[in-house]
């Protein structure tokens, strides 16, 4: 006796037998995986920028260089965030004070940890950071999604 699975029903434009739960779990990573190569390329960014800046151009400050590098890395963040991972509809008006405010938040957040875990209690550097590098972009996917580049209501 052969056992017979119970299949649903076809879901509204779903053709029989197709993968369209395969392709719905596929699209549900589509935009984490995004936002991971955006966050990936606007590393890459900073990290070459101040490069570039300190052993190419001779900048005589490591930190003005780091500063540069950042906000070119910011840019690439918010406009990669802005027009392929969330591909928001809206004005820069509305999404640049909220972005600023939640990366404003995420680096209070990553000195803030810092400063308890290894200054206050002592623990290895590595702790507070591990910590921040798996905390900090979750925290921002999540508030990217619902907060910065949130479709305007109404």
């Amino acid at each position: 006796m052969t056992a017979h699975r119970a299949r649903s029903e076809p879901q509204r434009g779903e053709v029989p037998g197709s993968n369209a739960p395969l392709r719905r779990l596929a699209g549900a990573f589509a935009q984490p995986a995004r936002f991971v190569i955006v966050g990936l390329t606007a590393t890459l960014v900073y990290t070459g920028v101040t490069a570039l800046l300190i052993d190419g151009l001779r900048v005589e400050s490591a930190t003005l260089a780091a500063c540069i590098g950042t906000l070119f890395g910011l840019l690439v963040s918010y406009f990669g965030n802005l027009w392929w991972t969330f591909r928001a509809q809206g004005r820069h008006q509305d999404f640049l004070p909220r972005f600023a405010l939640v990366y404003g938040a995420v680096f209070l957040f990553n000195g803030a940890t810092m400063w308890l875990l290894e200054e206050r209690l002592g623990l290895h550097y590595a702790v507070p950071l591990a910590i921040t590098v798996v905390v900090s972009p979750v925290i921002t996917y999540l508030c990217n999604r619902h907060f910065v580049f949130r479709r305007a209501r109404g």
